[in-house]
């Protein structure tokens, strides 16, 4: 999904579902809400082909993420 304003601002991602999320303006905000109770142990389970927070080449994938969307 793209987001643009005034049209489709707001998405619904079921719980236990793969996502991301990639500013193409720097006006951008993103709010994520959880249904608790928090569990650190699976909170945050990054699929093999996504760098981890700490990963170094984590830029680089962002990047990747952004050109897809380049018009």
């Amino acid at each position: 999904y793209v987001l643009e304003r005034g049209g489709l601002e707001l998405i619904d991602i079921p719980g236990n579902t793969y996502h991301t999320a990639v500013a193409l303006d720097t006006h951008s905000i993103m709010f994520e809400v959880s249904q608790g109770p928090h569990d650190s142990e699976s909170y945050k389970k990054f699929p093999n082909w996504a760098p981890a927070e700490d990963d170094p080449t984590k830029a680089e994938y962002l990047e990747s993420l952004r050109a897809l969307f380049e018009k």
